[in-house]
C-alpha cells in the first residue's frame, strides 16, 4: 500500500468518526449516545498538517471548531468552575463560554500528551461524559498527540481506551499536489463521505459480524484487566500498543458500520463480501481501537464473510434458510437499506414483508421479531394481506407499532 493510499484511508476514517460524533450529538438514539463514538486521536509529529485537516473536515460538516492546547488550560476549563448556590445549598459547576453553544461544534484538544496528568484527566472526563455539571454539551471532540518528543507525557490506559488512535504522516505526494496543483487530498476524501449517508446509517449493522468473531475468539473480548502504561519508545508505530475491551468493540462496531454504509454495492453474483478498500480501513480502525493483536485475526475473519445480496434475498428468501444468524442479520439490515434507498417501492415493500413470513415459517423467531419491528417502524403501511401467515403475537406487535387496532 502506498503512503498516499494509507493517508487517504486515515482521512476517511477520521471524517467518518467525526460525522458519527455529530450525528450522536444532534439526537440521542435508543441504544446509542455521543459517548459510544470513540474520540479520534491523531498521533503525528509537529508540522504535518493535523490542524489544517481537522479544520477542513469540520468545515465540510458545517461545524464550528474550537481549538485548544490542553496544557495551556486550567483543569476547571474542562470540569467546570465550582460556583456556590447559597439558595439551593449546593455547588454548581459552570462551563466556560467556549463550550456552551446552541449547535454541535468540534473541539480540538491539541498536544494532549504535553499536558499534566490533572489537565489530561479533566479533558478525559469531558470526552467521556460530554457534559459539565447540569450542562449537556454539543461537543464533538478530536485530539492530537506528538509521539516520542521532548516534554510529552505517557497517556494512561483509561485515556487510551476511549480513543480511536490514528497514525498521521503527511505524504510527500500529498504536499506536492497541494503546492504545485492546488489539489487537496483532504477535499478529495471528505467529498466521499456524504453526511446524509452517515446520518441514516444503521450503526449496529455489523454487530452480528463482530459478535460472531468474538464468539469464536472469546479470549479477545476483554484483555483490559492487564492493561499497562505504554512507553512510546518501545514501538515502531506512531500509535501506542492497545488491548481489546468491551468498550473498544462497541466503538469498532459503530465506526465500521458507518464506513460500510458508504460502500458501493457493485460486486456481482448472489453473495457479496467486504471490498479490499473496506478491509483496509477495517484493519486501520481495529488496530486503532482494539490493538494490532486483535485486529489481525479480525481482518482475516472479515475476508471470509459472504452475505446474500438484498435483491437476491427479496427475490428468493430461501437463500437465508441455512445461513447462520450473524449472516442473516447483516443480510436483513442490507435489505432495509436497499428499501430506503428505493423509497419503499410497492413491489419491493411487499417482498420485504414476505421475507418476514418465511422467517416465521422457519421458526427463526428472534430474527423475525427483530426484522418485523424494524419494518414496522417505517412510516409506510404494511401489506396486511401478506402478513396473514405470520404468528398472531408478532402480527399484534406490528399492529401496535403502527397504531392499528388489534
Amino acid at each position: 500500500m502506498t503512503m498516499l493510499v494509507e493517508f487517504e484511508s486515515v482521512l476517511k476514517v477520521l471524517t467518518v468518526a467525526l460525522a458519527v460524533g455529530k450525528r450522536l450529538v444532534e439526537k440521542r438514539e435508543r441504544r446509542l449516545d455521543a459517548t459510544h463514538a470513540p474520540t479520534p486521536l491523531l498521533w503525528g509529529h509537529v508540522g504535518v498538517g493535523k490542524t489544517a485537516a481537522i479544520r477542513q473536515i469540520f468545515t465540510s460538516l458545517g461545524m464550528e471548531l474550537v481549538h485548544l492546547s490542553v496544557g495551556q488550560h486550567d483543569p476547571t476549563d474542562f470540569t467546570g468552575l465550582p460556583v456556590p448556590d447559597l439558595a439551593a445549598g449546593k455547588v454548581r459547576f459552570i462551563p466556560p463560554d467556549f463550550l456552551v453553544k446552541e449547535q454541535p461544534f468540534g473541539l480540538f484538544l491539541d498536544e494532549i500528551n504535553r499536558a499534566s496528568p490533572a489537565q489530561v484527566n479533566a479533558a478525559l472526563r469531558l470526552i467521556s461524559e460530554r457534559r459539565i455539571g447540569e450542562y449537556d454539551l454539543k461537543v464533538v471532540p478530536v485530539a492530537a498527540a506528538n509521539p516520542d518528543d521532548i516534554g510529552v507525557q505517557e497517556l494512561s490506559a483509561a485515556a487510551l481506551n476511549r480513543c480511536l488512535h490514528l497514525p498521521w504522516e503527511l505524504p510527500r505526494q500529498a504536499w506536492s499536489d497541494f503546492m504545485t496543483k492546488g489539489e487537496s487530498s483532504i477535499n478529495h476524501v471528505v467529498q466521499q463521505v456524504p453526511y446524509d449517508k452517515i446520518a441514516h446509517a444503521d450503526l449496529f449493522a455489523l454487530a452480528p459480524i463482530v459478535d460472531s468473531f468474538l464468539a469464536s475468539n472469546p479470549s479477545l473480548y476483554d484483555q483490559g484487566a492487564g492493561f499497562q502504561e505504554v512507553n512510546q519508545q518501545q514501538t515502531d508505530s506512531l500509535i501506542p500498543s492497545l488491548r481489546p475491551t468491551p468498550r473498544g468493540w462497541t466503538g469498532l462496531t459503530v465506526i465500521l458500520s458507518a464506513l460500510w454504509a458508504l460502500e458501493p454495492n457493485t460486486e456481482q453474483g448472489n453473495d457479496f463480501g467486504f471490498s479490499e478498500g473496506f478491509i483496509r480501513v477495517a484493519g486501520l480502525v481495529a488496530s486503532g481501537i482494539v490493538g494490532v493483536g486483535a485486529a489481525s485475526p479480525f481482518v482475516a475473519f472479515l475476508q471470509k464473510v459472504r452475505v446474500p445480496r438484498p435483491e437476491v434475498v427479496l427475490a428468493d428468501p430461501k437463500v437465508l434458510q441455512e445461513k447462520t444468524e450473524d449472516i442473516v442479520m447483516v443480510a436483513l439490515s442490507q435489505v432495509l437499506v436497499f428499501l430506503r434507498e428505493r423509497n419503499y417501492e410497492e413491489r419491493l415493500w411487499k417482498l420485504a414483508w414476505n421475507v418476514l413470513v418465511q422467517l416465521v415459517k422457519w421458526g427463526r423467531d428472534d430474527l423475525a421479531w427483530w426484522y418485523g419491528t424494524k419494518l414496522a417502524e417505517v412510516d409506510v403501511t404494511p401489506p396486511w394481506d401478506v402478513l396473514k401467515a405470520v404468528a398472531p403475537q408478532l402480527l399484534g406487535a406490528i399492529k401496535q407499532i403502527k397504531g392499528v387496532q388489534v
